[in-house]
């Protein structure tokens, strides 16, 4: 692999950070923000190494804050970054966790989330692994990022380990090689991260709730759409399937059946709406989310102890009808 250097040395400070930026989005897909020390110009020098699977790049930077910008486009590969630190200390902050990460110190980033780095004078080195790629063999990733990793132990040691090879072997790289290192390397990372994963870091309740919490706005964002299932939401979250089912195993009912749940009360509250009483039974089951009518009617007896036609009766009166007549009358009746 043929290395590709960059410095914002000898270009005018004005334009070093935009030009950075823009070197970084065309390398890595990396929508990102840069602020340097208002103490001195942002100065930084790169080496970087990318081929279609395999990228990674040893860089040194002035001091500087890094926020990664919303990226409008869904379908732009997103990647965990991994670094290693080699000289300088910086503080990096995802999820609502914060860690400080000293020289010999790793840590890992979702760039396809928001975080901020924030750096004195450093130099680092950073492999960057497909999101979908590392999720596939390691569910639980999302809950290591902003976490220090120590490099001198256990887990920790064999992660530095392997980074350090690889930078040593990166001059002489050719593609097949290239092509093993990026298929092993979510594996390898997997392997590692299982005993981190094992220890007190794993998973803590806030990043829980945090996972949560975007699963429940995005299925409230989309329970009218009847296609709503958990690989749609696993994929709008940006999550394993698996993850998300694992999140919810603790919870009274599973997910799907709290959505379903939810879908009957919200046809429930407006079956009581005067405003809405010429909307028919069926417009309302539908537009919620339900395809099949009958069943839909079953579901809403079973979980509120009368028929759709019924509560509505009941709610409202004979009002209740529309006038031009329910084509769910038969059945939700």
């Amino acid at each position: 692999m043929s290395p590709a250097t960059f410095s914002t040395h000898d270009i005018p400070l004005a334009k070093r950070t935009r030009v950075y930026q823009d070197t970084m989005n065309e390398l890595f897909s990396l929508g990102l923000q840069i602020n340097p020390d208002e103490q001195e110009p942002f100065d930084m020098h790169m080496t970087a190494y990318s081929s279609p699977l395999l990228r990674f790049a040893s860089l040194r930077f002035s001091a500087h804050s890094t926020t990664r910008r919303v990226v409008a486009d869904s379908n732009v590969q997103t990647y965990f970054l991994l670094g290693l630190q080699k000289e300088g200390k910086t503080t990096v902050v995802q999820d609502g966790r914060e860690a400080a990460i000293e020289p010999g110190d790793l840590f890992m980033v979702d760039t396809g989330r928001p975080f901020n780095l924030k750096t004195g004078a450093i130099q680092t080195n950073s492999l960057y692994i497909p999101a979908n790629q590392l999720r596939e063999v390691f569910a639980e990733a999302d809950a290591l990022t902003a976490v220090r990793i120590r490099g001198d132990s256990g887990a920790g040691a064999m992660l530095r380990g392997m980074l350090d090879e690889l930078f040593e072997l990166a001059p002489n790289l050719d593609e097949v090689m290239a092509t093993r290192i990026s298929t092993a390397t979510p594996h390898v990372l997997a392997m590692a991260l299982s005993s981190l994963a094992r220890t007190a870091e794993a998973i803590p309740p806030r990043l829980e709730r945090y996972h949560k919490d975007r699963i429940r706005r995005f299925v409230r964002a989309n329970l009218h759409d009847p296609n709503l299932t958990a690989d749609m939401i696993a994929r709008g979250v940006d999550l394993s399937p698996r993850h998300v089912y694992e999140l919810f195993s603790g919870e009274p009912v599973t997910l799907m059946k709290s959505i379903w749940i939810e879908r009957l009360e919200r046809c429930r509250d407006e079956l009581s709406l005067p405003l809405l009483r010429y909307r028919t039974i069926s417009e309302i089951a539908y537009s919620w989310g339900f395809r099949d009518l009958a069943h839909f009617s079953r579901s809403f007896r079973t979980r509120f102890q009368q028929t759709p036609r019924e509560f509505r009766r009941r709610m409202l009166g004979a009002s209740a009808e529309p006038a031009a007549g329910d084509a769910a009358g038969n059945l939700a009746s």
